[in-house]
């Protein structure tokens, strides 16, 4: 009914659900006719743990239905998610571990997003189209295709371009009213270069996240791009390339093997402008 009211708690041990065991739950469960809100959440297991920042704060999901707003507040957890959870989530990865305070508003656009977001992740797979994650296409400097296509001078396989593995990402954002910082570098490894970032990412008069005023420092992984190296000291043929530089640039190699850019233009079509 438009009335109903409901306030639930729910407490469990040693429970399986669709194959998921918990070692235990307790967490409330409160709706109106414009918020459902679960709240004061705490679950312990081996694959999903939900606790709060701190020991006198509460963890909790919100989402208001008329305003079209969510709240997250919490420490999230998971590790070695079951495949269902992942087509839940549309996300790919072995583990994932969140410290969000944030609150923003459609499900789509996350607009007007604010607060405090931390995160790491490891083994996350970027199969599918970047554009069917809200979460990755709102922030828009996860979208590494784009960028590496945007640099000619990496000549990337194909397996690597469909298939963009995210080996070990980890950072921490501070969203405000006019603007996203990345507080503490963003780090992203994959299997052919170590990427960070620092700077803003400026919001539009929607409040979408929109102008990028980023810094990447960007470092190939030595073993997997001795062809690049090669080309870049002269094009020699690739083998003798790989001998050439082991040997004689091993000194200078650091220095060969970092690129640094700046990166401009709208979240999701940036610019990079090589930094000598």
């Amino acid at each position: 009914r438009n009335d109903q009211f409901v306030k639930m708690r729910l407490l469990g041990k040693n429970v399986n659900l669709d194959g998921i065991s918990l070692d235990s739950f307790d967490l409330y469960i409160l709706e109106n006719k414009e918020v459902i809100t679960f709240d004061d959440i705490k679950i312990s297991s081996k694959i999903i743990n939900i606790n709060p920042l701190d020991s006198n704060k509460k963890a909790y999901i919100s989402f208001n239905k008329k305003s079209d707003l969510y709240k997250v507040k919490g420490v999230f957890e998971l590790n070695k998610p079951t495949n269902d959870i992942k087509e839940y989530l549309n996300y790919d990865f072995d583990y994932l571990k969140s410290t969000m305070n944030v609150e923003w508003t459609s499900a789509k656009e996350l607009n007007n997003i604010q607060g405090r977001l931390s995160f790491l992740v490891k083994d996350l797979k970027l199969e599918q189209e970047i554009s069917n994650s809200v979460l990755l296409k709102a922030l828009g400097i996860f979208n590494l295709r784009s960028f590496f296509s945007t640099i000619a001078e990496i000549d990337l396989s194909d397996e690597n371009r469909s298939n963009l593995n995210i080996n070990r990402g980890e950072g921490s954002f501070v969203f405000m009213k006019d603007k996203a910082r990345i507080s503490d570098p963003l780090v992203i490894e994959t299997n052919f270069a170590k990427m960070k970032w620092i700077g803003d990412i400026q919001k539009d008069r929607r409040n979408n996240l929109s102008d990028l005023d980023l810094f990447l420092e960007m470092r190939l992984t030595i073993s997997d791009n001795l062809p690049w190296y090669a080309a870049f000291l002269g094009g020699f043929p690739a083998a003798a390339g790989g001998l050439v530089i082991s040997s004689i640039f091993e000194d200078g190699i650091t220095d060969i093997s970092t690129l640094n850019y700046q990166v401009s233009g709208d979240i999701n079509n940036p610019k990079l402008l090589r930094l000598e």
